[in-house]
């Protein structure tokens, strides 16, 4: 998919995911991250 924000940020999805307390946390946005999303 492309987008002026996914070409900006070289990631192949625009989709956003940060670390949640308590339900998820920074292997969650490292799975984002490799499947080309931006996990924070």
């Amino acid at each position: 998919m492309k987008t002026r924000i996914t070409e900006l940020l070289n990631i192949k999805y625009p989709i956003f995911q940060g670390g949640m307390a308590w339900v998820a946390d920074g292997d969650l946005a490292g799975a984002v991250s490799k499947a080309g999303g931006l996990g924070i």
